[in-house]
């Protein structure tokens, strides 16, 4: 941006340059900070947020393995109670009732077990304990049911001593239909021997998985920032999932789409693959986890989602696995800096109108403080009245004006010019028509003259300059010197209308013949402009 650009435009557009230059650099390097700091928190909250998923899911992970170990711990209790013992050896049916007592009584202490139930070799349930909604009871004989074509009784029954059958998550079936609302169970199994050996029958708990899926739900819950937990199956259909509309879709025929796949293919491609892990990408966040909730040695199945079909193939502990995954969507993610992007935008907001004023306001005082130091300089060396540089500039271009002479080798001259008949103006006129003379002459003088290199300037009172920067010769400066006198000769019109008569005389000195500096070429051009005044006025002398 050049100078005389700048100076050319008016103080409030100045101002206002002088504004955005200060402002918008400010307000950048602010809002570079603020946008650093932001990515910052907002990558330690992602570094929280990452560590919370991932103590989330695995304290989970404990938690599922903790309950079937404490499950299969009542399943060998109870496979070696006493009254069971009396009934393996056939005792009678006063023990069956003794046995259904203890078992209720275990019922009502447990409170996570749907269904326990003994039944024989051939599969027909001889004692059976409902929960009934928090209100244990016995099953009457008349409601006890056949249960030798189930899946976990076929499964169970041909295991050997100690050895317990776990069948998979899935919906409990009554009278061989899903039973309404939905019961996620899973039934825990093992044969029962009497003293001899013999086996006699087997176990069996149903229990409620409901509470598996509500203790993931609780322990997933971040306030700062919903997700969802999802409890998968190794193929990848819901125990739980985002809606309740995609759950179990293996046991209900129109939910066989309804899988974590259909909802998320490429994500699944990654959590099918690894046994666990966490990635974020364009949908949110996403942790798991695979867990094997089985103990090495226990049985289990594949199960069947018919009610009376078998098994589809038996699984061992590394087979029998699900998937815990965490989802938070990238709304949620932003979320959590929600309050930190209001209070950033905010406080830049507050700063970019405080900074604002204030930055005007300073930009307004420079502009000022130039302006006032811009009339100084102009003060120092122009002549108030008539606009035309004063006796310090003039010196000073005359110096640069024949130091270039020297160099070039050339030739310049000053004339020294004196009003002839002002004095008269003035007093018979007065001081105000006085001015508006020189106001003229001062025009005038400089029409004389057009070129970049000459310089016209008042000396004060009634005494002008002119400075000729580059001359060829003595007939040059004559036909100026001739233009001056016929153009002041000229009758000068005053504001009133009235007009007045002035002439000059006129003294020439040329450089390098009548002076090598600025004193002798000034005090020539004095001399010879006396001679010219003592030679009958309004006319021009050379230095002689």
């Amino acid at each position: 941006m050049s100078k005389q650009w700048f100076d050319g435009k008016s103080e409030t557009m100045q101002t206002f340059i002088r504004f955005v230059g200060i402002y918008l650099p400010l307000m950048l390097f602010i809002m570079g900070i603020s946008w650093a700091y932001y990515l910052s928190e907002e990558s330690q909250s992602l570094d929280v947020l990452r560590y919370q998923e991932t103590f989330h899911v695995e304290l989970q992970t404990k938690t599922f393995q903790h309950e079937f170990q404490s499950i299969i711990s009542d399943l060998l209790v109870l496979s070696a109670h006493q009254q069971m013992e009396l009934i393996a050896d056939d005792s009678g049916e006063a023990d069956d009732a003794a046995l259904a007592d203890e078992l209720l009584s275990f019922c009502r202490y447990k409170k996570m077990y749907d269904q326990v139930r003994f039944m024989d070799t051939t599969g027909m349930e001889r004692v059976r304990i409902n929960f009934n909604g928090g209100h244990p009871a016995i099953a009457p004989k008349t409601a006890l049911q056949d249960k030798s074509g189930r899946y976990y009784f076929k499964d169970t029954i041909r295991l050997k001593q100690g050895e317990v059958f776990v069948s998979p998550l899935d919906l409990n079936i009554e009278n061989g239909a899903i039973e309404r609302p939905f019961k996620p169970t899973i039934r825990f199994g093992i044969p029962v021997f009497n003293s001899k050996g013999e086996k006699r029958g087997i176990i069996v708990l149903n229990y409620f998985a409901d509470q598996l899926i509500t203790q993931l739900e609780k322990s997933l819950h971040d306030p700062l920032a919903p997700g969802f937990g999802m409890l998968l199956n190794s193929d990848g259909y819901f125990f739980k999932g985002i809606r309740n509309e995609d759950e179990w879709g293996f046991m209900l025929p129109g939910r066989k789409e309804r899988t974590f796949s259909h909802l998320f293919p490429n994500e699944w491609g990654k959590i099918a693959q690894s046994l666990s892990g966490q990635f974020i990408d364009t949908k949110g966040l996403f942790t798991f986890t695979t867990v094997f909730p089985l103990a090495e040695g226990l049985k289990s199945s594949a199960g069947s989602p018919g009610a009376w079909n078998a098994s589809v193939r038996d699984l061992d502990a590394k087979q029998y696995l699900w998937k815990i995954v965490t989802f938070i969507p990238r709304a949620s993610i932003l979320g959590m800096t929600h309050d930190l992007r209001q209070a950033i935008l905010f406080s830049n907001m507050l700063i970019a109108l405080l900074a604002g004023t204030a930055i005007w306001l300073l930009s307004g005082a420079i502009t000022k403080r130039k302006a006032a130091e811009k009339e100084l300089v102009h003060m120092a060396h122009f002549d108030l009245l008539t606009g035309l540089p004063n006796r310090p500039l003039l010196y000073d271009r005359l110096d640069m004006a024949m130091a270039h002479a020297h160099r070039e080798k050339k030739k310049l001259a000053v004339m020294f010019l004196d009003l002839d008949g002002f004095k008269e103006v003035n007093d018979q006129l007065g001081h105000q028509a006085g001015d508006e003379v020189l106001q003229e002459v001062a025009h005038r003088l400089q029409q004389c003259v057009g070129r970049q290199t000459d310089t016209v300037a008042r000396l004060g009172g009634d005494e002008f300059a002119l400075l000729l920067g580059t001359i060829k010769d003595g007939q040059d400066v004559e036909t100026i010197a001739a233009r001056v006198i016929e153009s002041l000769g000229e009758p000068v019109m005053l504001s009133d209308g009235q007009p007045c008569n002035i002439g000059a005389s006129i003294g020439i000195a040329i450089y390098p013949e009548h002076g090598l500096s600025q004193d002798e070429l000034l005090s020539n051009s004095d001399t010879a402009m006396y001679s010219a005044k003592e030679n009958g006025k309004n006319n021009y002398r050379f230095c002689s």
